[in-house]
């Protein structure tokens, strides 16, 4: 039986699950911003305590790595690290926006859906992370920075699915649009195919994703 403890902080929420055999057993989430400081260890501890296991019953521990907020990606890394320690148990680095394209990849192979996806998930102001991938998930791009605006008419020009993290319903009310909150679960999920891969990270190795850099388009 594969268990995952897996760790969200890349946004406002914080948020902890522990998944047995790709199935969700317990999720710990704040969705009242930026207390990742404060409440990721204790939500580990509880979870863990709650459920009546110990680090050494983790078959991983996944951790999502951004992009996102540098301060929250720092924070969830140092816990994951510290629950890592001699590389037991192994960490799965996972990118937060592959997280969401593999997620939402499964709906539009159920609606037979074979347009390229953008997974959006906010920055600062109206600058977002975005990445491009194909219908079934695999990445088209790397991760950038740019305006909504400009996404918005390359979107429109490509006839991309927006695939957002926080609430651009209105922006892109003319074109296919999927909303989800980001949390543990969801990073979870797409860690057991990580996970089957042997696509382990060593705790040394562990880095978040930061992207600086402003790319105004795709």
């Amino acid at each position: 039986m594969v268990k995952i403890l897996s760790i969200e902080t890349s946004g406002k929420v914080c948020s902890v699950a522990l998944l047995s055999d790709n199935e969700l057993l317990a999720s710990y989430n704040l969705y009242y911003g930026n207390k990742h400081d404060k409440f990721c260890a204790e939500f580990v501890r509880r979870i863990l305590s709650d459920n009546d296991i110990d680090l050494a019953d983790l078959s991983a521990i996944a951790i999502s790595i951004g992009p996102g907020s540098f301060t929250g990606l720092r924070i969830g890394s140092a816990v994951a690290k510290g629950l890592s320690f001699d590389d037991a148990p192994p960490l799965i680095a996972v990118p937060t926006l592959s997280a969401l394209a593999n997620h939402f990849s499964k709906y539009l192979s159920l609606m037979q859906v074979m347009q390229d996806i953008i997974v959006i998930v906010p920055s600062h102001s109206d600058i977002v992370y975005f990445q491009k991938f194909t219908y079934r998930g695999e990445p088209l791009s790397e991760p950038s920075l740019s305006s909504l605006e400009d996404l918005r008419s390359e979107i429109l020009m490509h006839n991309l699915v927006v695939v957002s993290s926080t609430d651009l319903s209105s922006f892109f009310s003319d074109v296919l649009y999927f909303e989800e909150c980001l949390d543990a679960g969801l990073i979870g999920k797409y860690a057991f195919s990580l996970y089957s891969e042997n696509r382990f990270t060593l705790s040394s190795d562990l880095t978040p994703m930061y992207v600086q850099d402003f790319v105004p388009k795709l």
